[in-house]
């Protein structure tokens, strides 16, 4: 997990990288956190997708009425 795509922590994490072993995201949220450790025993495709869909769930404008 990694904060921006094209940093260097995604640049370090891009050369360790090994297809259904270790896998990369980049720019990680709280929600996408918070699912990666609710997920983390489950194999590594399905917190992939819990990850990246956490993150987009946990992003939102919200105003008063």
């Amino acid at each position: 997990l990694t904060d921006v795509f094209g940093a260097t922590p995604s640049n370090v994490a891009m050369k360790l990288l090994q297809p259904g072993r270790v896998e990369g995201i980049a720019g990680v949220n709280l929600p996408m956190l918070l699912r990666v450790l609710t997920y983390r025993d489950r194999d590594m495709e399905t917190v992939l997708q819990r990850a990246v869909s956490g993150a987009c769930e946990g992003v939102m404008h919200f105003a008063p009425h």
